[in-house]
């Protein structure tokens, strides 16, 4: 009878991984406390099926609920550091200024886009602002650019040194 109950047994599970049970799987989930259930919306719209849903959580230490919150503040601080990142440089211009010795001095102003900002707040910077945001490769890698390819696409564009669609 023993053998007989072992062999039913290895019988009734899948074969094969893709084939799935009928039985409900119970979820591990860490961060509520609630245990729910509720059916289950099937692929075909407004049919669902009695299947139902669980999420159990396990108690969270308050040793690590304070490394989270510590993790968040350094995350802001960071932020607070560096409020603007390059995204892009976009063109060069020279323009003239006077230098402390009241002579005109050449300086290259570039054009950069501001990461997580539109095409409406680019701005034109000097180099060492630049390299003061950290954009050093990020300046390097227009300058080869620009004297390849860039130069001569802004000047068949008559000035525009981005799609005037993107603001």
């Amino acid at each position: 009878d023993l053998s007989i109950k072992k062999v039913s047994q290895k019988q009734s599970k899948p074969k094969h991984p893709s084939i799935r049970s009928r039985e409900p799987k119970t979820r591990v989930a860490s961060t509520s406390k609630r245990v729910k259930k509720g059916k289950v919306n099937s692929r075909k719209g407004s049919k669902t099926s009695s299947r139902s849903k669980q999420s159990v959580d396990m108690d969270n230490s308050s040793e690590e609920e304070e490394k989270m919150v510590d993790i968040d503040s350094l995350d802001r601080e960071g932020q607070e550091q560096c409020k603007y990142n390059i995204d892009k440089i976009l063109g060069m211009e020279m323009k003239k200024q006077l230098s402390e010795n009241n002579e005109e001095i050449e300086v290259a102003l570039f054009l950069v886009k501001w990461r997580e900002k539109s095409y409406l707040h680019t701005s034109w910077v000097t180099e060492n602002d630049i390299l003061a945001e950290g954009g050093k490769v990020r300046l390097n890698n227009f300058m080869s650019k620009w004297f390849d390819s860039i130069q001569f696409e802004v000047e068949d564009r008559d000035g525009n040194y981005f799609d005037p669609a993107f603001t």
